[in-house]
């Protein structure tokens, strides 16, 4: 399936997404709108698998989040002007009541919009995007401290791409970081998620600024709108998160106090939610839509067909 890709502009700049269309249903009603988000360096193209998969049920559109894919590039990345960019979205392409769906940063994103505007979504689903293991400002006073001085460090380090030769080389560096993905996969999305580098060679699309978005995060407020949300939840997380993916991570590795992989500390977070359910795929790390996308697919796809009405 190939989707539409669309250029919206929104009053601050103009986002790009994926518009995989409208599937016919022989009730005449229009199918519900589905709205993806994908995680921080990514793109798109990245929640493929996950849209195609859909797409016979839902009117998915995969947005390209401000800082990535297609979309502008306007150097400030707080987590108000993402959750402003999915309202400007939502407003512009008229979606009524729709299904938000995001990994990662996308999940944070998603959740916290559901939050502030409880009236908007019919249903929200979390992929890997309860935050990062340990609560950022958790603790002593002494702690909070310590923690904002390793991301004041975090927002003074180099913003800059290294270059690569090409669409192989950077295929190569994806499935050395997500031993998830297959060579047709890999291959597909260096394809998409690089562009041609200012001195040669390519570099990959996302602005390196986008991760300042850890410097605007506040778990307690994310929680704050996390009990403000209305429509049913389903959270999604992967068995092998921290394994394979949060203790390899800058910031993770050099935040003090990061208590590593903590079930009690996930299902409190779970259960900020009124209506909520969780479900953990075994053999997935964070990555979900690198590493297990079909499953993820249908953990949505029964949620919502559950819990949702005809």
């Amino acid at each position: 399936m190939t989707p539409t890709r669309l250029h919206l502009e929104l009053p601050a700049l103009r986002v790009s997404a994926l518009d995989y269309g409208a599937p016919a249903r022989s009730s005449g009603v229009d199918a519900p709108s589905l709205l993806l988000l994908h995680g921080q360096a990514d793109l798109a193209w990245s929640m493929h698998p996950v849209a195609e998969a859909l797409a016979d049920r839902y009117h998915v559109i995969s947005l390209d989040l401000r800082g990535h894919g297609e979309s502008d590039q306007p150097g400030s990345y707080g987590m108000l002007q993402f959750i402003g960019d999915v309202a400007g979205v939502v407003d512009l392409l008229s979606l009524d009541r729709p299904v938000i769906v995001g990994h990662s940063l996308g999940g944070q994103v998603a959740s916290q919009f559901c939050g502030l505007f409880p009236e908007v979504p019919r249903a929200l689903v979390m992929a890997e995007g309860v935050g990062p293991p340990a609560r950022i400002g958790a603790g002593d006073a002494a702690d909070r401290l310590a923690r904002a001085r390793n991301l004041v460090a975090l927002a003074a380090q180099p913003m800059r791409l290294r270059p690569m030769a090409d669409e192989e080389e950077a295929a190569a560096k994806l499935r050395a970081a997500h031993p998830g993905l297959d060579a047709e996969r890999a291959a597909f999305l260096a394809r998409y998620a690089t562009q041609p580098a200012p001195d040669g060679g390519i570099t990959w699309k996302f602005d390196p600024r986008t991760r300042h978005w850890l410097l605007t995060h506040d778990q307690d407020r994310a929680e704050e709108r996390w009990a403000n949300v209305a429509c049913p939840v389903l959270v999604v997380t992967g068995a092998e998160a921290w394994d394979r993916w949060w203790k390899h991570q800058s910031p993770g590795a050099k935040l003090e106090g990061w208590r590593g992989h903590d079930p009690g500390e996930t299902a409190r977070r779970v259960a900020c939610f009124a209506d909520v359910e969780h479900r953990e795929l075994a053999g997935a790390g964070h990555m979900l839509p690198y590493d297990a996308p079909g499953e993820l697919a249908e953990l949505i796809g029964e949620f919502l067909a559950r819990r949702l009405p005809a």
